[in-house]
């Protein structure tokens, strides 16, 4: 039998933010923003008010920041770096100051011109997670490359350009850099799914029910909705062997692919061209026609706001209850703004996205409702498969001894986060 819903009241979040590099600023926000979208780098903004210039002079662009929030007995740590610091000029006695911090991707915004060859698009994701410092948690992919070159791109871009390649999502989670099958990210915490439970119909209308989670749940209902994410049509990618001049194509349907969220699974009513890769053979077609199908399951989507929950991030996935039987089951996080007051107010704005409706689907790693309810600490712990993470280690690995708080930079004085296991 499936425990209650667990109570979160609206004051019990905490937050703590530091500058390991510039100690000597203590004072904690007064308000904290977390965005987090799919293929993108994640933002963090911390809102001060004061009237001391130091933060506005000292926090140059590439300062190391570390966020600590929990809600209950979940918690979570983010680690990035300073982008740019806003001033607004107000009263002479105070001034609202903002701090727009990159996660640790930030590092992969480096472009170059490089040349990898005989290789797959995990193995060069792997090279690039290790040259960076990154804990590369990721699944390998058949197909292999001649040549894979990386030219007109920063890093981050040409990693996420090609994980659409294959059908896979990709995203950074604290120091670790997680590269896999849409189906395995969606999978690997599911059963630990955060619940958000909209008013329990047998409680009264007059009275606050309080176990509710979520305050707004907007869905939109149709089996084409364009915009709404990755064309969702049937994919057609062909080519021609240049050494036999014989012709290669494939068909690959949305509706046929992957393990379905909902047990009514939209259907598909267009087909579509593509012509965004070179295809020579029959596997790099199918593959490469199965990757864009892959990223096109997903087409209802909803908005939502909730209460806070530390597991929310892109492409985990929540449990809506009590929104009615088309629209309640399980829901795959597109974008999630977390905001934090002083006060101890955490809640979340939800971008979510699902195949159909009706009852979920049930496989072996995802039953028809989460069987873990209650607030786990599941931190940076993936189980992925047979490979279960060693403890690990997140610190900042600096070039040069930081003398002076004002003389620091991403360049000048440079300091990276990285993860080792094994607790060394």
């Amino acid at each position: 039998m499936r425990s209650p819903t667990p109570l979160k009241l609206n004051k019990s979040a905490r937050y703590h933010v530091e500058f390991p590099t510039i100690p000597s600023i203590k004072k904690i926000p007064k308000d904290v923003k977390l965005i987090q979208k799919q293929n993108n780098h994640d933002i963090l903004i911390l809102k001060f008010f004061s009237s001391n210039s130091f933060w506005f002079e000292n926090l140059k662009t590439g300062v190391p920041v570390k966020f600590s929030y929990s809600q209950g007995h979940l918690s979570k740590v983010w680690y990035g770096y300073v982008s740019f610091v806003s001033n607004v000029p107000t009263t002479p006695k105070i001034r609202p100051i903002e701090v727009y911090c990159i996660g640790s991707s930030f590092v992969l915004k480096e472009g170059t011109v490089r040349i990898f060859t005989n290789v797959t698009i995990t193995d060069v994701v792997s090279q690039l997670a290790k040259e960076f410092g990154l804990n590369f948690i990721g699944e390998s992919h058949s197909r292999k490359f001649d040549q894979l070159i990386i030219a007109g791109h920063s890093y981050w871009e040409w990693i996420n350009e090609h994980a659409n390649k294959i059908g896979y999502g990709v995203y950074v989670e604290g120091t670790n850099l997680i590269f896999r099958p849409i189906d395995s990210l969606i999978n690997q915490l599911v059963s630990e799914a955060p619940i958000l439970n909209w008013s329990n119909p047998t409680i009264s209308g007059f009275t606050d029910d309080p176990s509710k989670t979520l305050d707004y749940f907007k869905v939109l209902n149709g089996e084409l909705i364009e915009g709404s994410t990755n064309y969702r049509s049937i994919k057609h990618m062909g080519g021609v062997d240049p050494i036999t001049g014989s012709t290669t194509g494939f068909d690959s349907n949305p509706k046929d692919l992957g393990e379905k969220l909902r047990s009514n699974v939209s259907d598909v009513y267009f087909s579509e061209f593509r012509s965004d890769q070179v295809v020579h053979n029959d596997l790099d077609s199918k593959t490469a026609a199965e990757g864009a199908a892959h990223l096109a399951r997903f087409n209802l989507p909803a908005h939502a706001t909730a209460k806070g929950d530390p597991r929310l991030k892109p492409y985990s996935i929540v449990y809506i209850e009590n929104t009615g039987k088309l629209t309640d089951g399980y829901w795959v996080v597109k974008e999630v703004t977390h905001e934090f007051s002083l006060t101890g107010f955490y809640k979340v704005k939800l971008s979510l996205l699902t195949d159909g409706t009706g009852t979920n689907q049930e496989y072996s790693f995802r039953q028809a409702k989460p069987t873990v309810t209650g607030i786990v600490n599941s931190g940076h712990v993936l189980e992925i498969d047979a490979q279960i993470l060693q403890t690990e280690t997140t610190k900042l690995q600096q070039s040069e001894l930081i003398i002076s708080e004002a003389n620091q930079g991403f360049n000048r004085t440079p300091a990276r986060w990285t993860t080792t296991l094994g607790g060394n």
